[in-house]
């Protein structure tokens, strides 16, 4: 039941005041105790209308936020106080003066009909009004007036009769009957409005609605957060001038449909945006308008590709580098600062020197650690299936093509980082394409007709001379300088001596972890291993200590015959693979004995003494290299 309260400047019978348990009357009110009794309701709360006289309702309004319903006295009313008023006075013959609310439209000649003296109406806006109308009465001529409380109080201090207008029954319940459906109206439009707004709000999209005119009459909170507007704000806006788009007026006037659209609003935000006339009966009545952010439609569509590109992941960081030379420590830090932007790096560094471990160490210390991490060994594939691997494909684009196409390694990389690794095998009629999608952001598939946006970081490998492959022609200068932008040059494991013997400790007891812990390396066996050149780099020490770790277990050879004899297994089989180690030797001529021992002893002499180093150099082990310099004669005594 609604609590209603009824203010009214004229009569009501004890009686009727009584008879609606929900409507609390205050009768024979001023505007000002009008207004301090609204004021003092309204604050107390609990107060779902007022009722009150065009008069009262317009002295009230600006007190209160709760509907006002107006309800005047009817003509009936009025009929019954003049006969009261004549009755009481016995006048008869005379003039009454009638004072009645401006917009009071009365039709004074039917009431005169009823009435035995003449009447004349006094309207008013306020009480200045009122106190100015009773002013110029005279008594003689109006010795009867009808009216309300103010004007009653100031025309009996001139001796005039007055009385105030009585409210009968029948219009007290017309009233408040009307107040009560009013009410019902409002509380179902609450209902029916909340239950807009709850289905708008449900939209992940920013809504707005308009009316005919493109004004908007309602939008969601979606749509008050993308445009940094309250919707107070929004309301009332015509949706061409708010998108500075002329072209909305098709939708809202044409009744044309407008999708997926891309707008800018006030220079801030890029929206996509799609228009939908609201027709009814064939006509036009408004709009309906979804706005999306292209950021986060973007970050969707990263999320899709994610999706699709699970396991794409690099597993290794910085820690997991090994190696506390001042080589290898500023080598790390400038990589580090590198991961700091988004800018191109081109890894160098020979076979086995840990690439990969550094390109996925950048990715994991970037801002893209939580996107994907793509690598592709371009080496590793054949032109026509390297092609269709980086770019994607559409279905039906060549005959084994899979139903519905694939998404290329550029387009699961989006958001984060694409590894190419020995770029330089990357065939030159398909570095055009890859140099087009480094400087246009977008990649379109093969068979494909629309270009794809992507996000990537490009990480790219060699361990060739990429400028004496331009020379040759084998590699587009063009792309080089696109991919030469920010430089790592890794250094080989044979100028970071001081890492060596880390990363044996490293590597052989993560290996006995695995396959169980062999005999400790002798001290000797030790410094063979330090002192070898290693020309595979860490992945050959890795698999000599691994060699080692299983057939220390298995075999009874000493650790100095395993290690020798692996290090024998990887010395190169033919002279190009390594320097001649007797270039430029100058030597005296004489027998092949003292000639050979003045090649061993050049060739010792340009390894600092390293025995090992120079047996390997010259094909021979370092026995027969022992051998041969213990067995030089002395020199003659003079």
């Amino acid at each position: 039941m609604y609590n209603i309260i009824m203010l009214i400047g004229g009569t009501i019978s004890q009686r009727d005041k009584t008879a609606f348990p929900n409507v609390t009357i205050y009768d024979a009110l001023t505007f000002r105790e009008a207004k301090e009794i609204a004021r003092t309701l309204i604050e107390a709360r609990g107060v779902d209308a007022i009722i009150a006289p065009s008069g009262t309702a317009a002295a009230i309004e600006s007190y209160v936020t709760v509907p006002i319903v107006r309800s005047d006295p009817s003509r009936f009313d009025i009929l019954q106080t003049l006969h009261y008023a004549e009755e009481t006075t016995g006048l008869e013959g005379g003039r009454i003066a009638l004072l009645l609310y401006k917009s009071r439209n009365i039709d004074l000649q039917a009431i005169q009909t009823f009435v035995k003296n003449e009447l004349h109406l006094y309207t008013y806006e306020n009480e200045d009004d009122i106190e100015a109308i009773v002013g110029r009465l005279d008594k003689a001529v109006f010795p009867v007036m009808v009216g309300g409380p103010t004007a009653l109080r100031l025309a009996e201090k001139k001796g005039i009769r007055s009385f105030l207008l009585r409210l009968s029954s029948e219009s007290l319940r017309r009233s408040i009957d009307m107040a009560n459906r009013f009410l019902e109206f409002a509380q179902k439009n609450r209902e029916q409005r909340k239950l807009l707004e709850t289905a708008l709000n449900v939209f992940v999209d920013g809504v707005l609605i308009t009316d005919e005119k493109g004004q908007v009459i309602e939008s969601n909170v979606k749509a008050n957060a993308i445009l940094d507007m309250a919707q107070e704000e929004l309301l009332g806006q015509r949706v061409d001038e708010l998108f500075h788009d002329p072209t909305c007026k098709d939708v809202y006037k044409g009744g044309m449909q407008q999708l997926d659209r891309i707008i800018d609003f006030q220079g801030r935000i890029n929206l996509f945006s799609s228009r939908m006339p609201v027709i009814v009966d064939k006509a036009v009545k408004g709009a309906v308008i979804t706005l999306q952010e292209a950021t986060k439609i973007e970050k969707l569509e990263h999320e899709y590709r994610r999706y699709q590109s699970q396991g794409f992941t690099a597993r290794y960081h910085f820690h997991d580098i090994v190696g506390a030379s001042s080589a290898m420590k500023s080598t790390i830090e400038k990589a580090k600062a590198f991961s700091n932007v988004d800018s191109v790096v081109l890894i160098r560094g020979e076979t086995g020197t840990g690439k990969e471990l550094f390109s996925q160490s950048i990715h994991n210390y970037s801002h893209r650690k939580k996107g994907p991490f793509v690598a592709v060994n371009c080496a590793a594939l054949p032109a026509n299936l390297l092609e269709s691997e980086l770019m994607g494909y559409e279905e039906g684009a060549f005959t084994s093509a899979k139903r519905g196409g694939k998404a290329g390694l550029f387009e699961l990389a989006h958001m984060g980082t694409l590894f190419l690794d020995e770029v330089t095998h990357i065939p030159i009629e398909l570095q055009a394409s890859i140099l087009r999608v480094l400087q246009e952001r977008q990649v379109l598939r093969i068979g494909g007709k629309r270009m794809i946006p992507i996000n990537v970081r490009i990480i790219a490998a060699t361990n060739e001379d990429l400028l004496d492959l331009i020379h040759e022609g084998r590699f587009r200068m063009d792309l080089y300088y696109r991919l030469n932008v920010l430089n790592l040059s890794i250094p080989p494991l044979r100028q970071r001596g001081s890492d060596i013997t880390k990363l044996i400790q490293y590597y052989f007891d993560s290996f006995s972890r695995q396959h169980g812990r062999p005999p400790p390396l002798s001290d000797e066996a030790m410094r063979r291993l330090e002192s070898y050149a290693w020309p595979g780099n860490i992945r050959e020490l890795i698999n000599c200590i691994e060699r080692y770790v299983v057939l220390s277990r298995q075999l009874a050879e000493a650790d100095i015959e395993l290690i020798d004899e692996f290090l024998q297994a990887e010395r190169p089989s033919s002279p190009s693979a390594m320097e001649n180690p007797v270039g430029d030797l100058q030597i005296s001529l004489g027998n092949l004995d003292e000639m050979e021992r003045q090649i061993l002893k050049e060739v010792l002499k340009r390894y600092d003494g390293n025995k090992l180093q120079a047996a390997l150099s010259l094909g021979i082990s370092r026995t027969t290299l022992w051998k041969k310099l213990r067995d030089a004669p002395a020199k003659p005594v003079n």
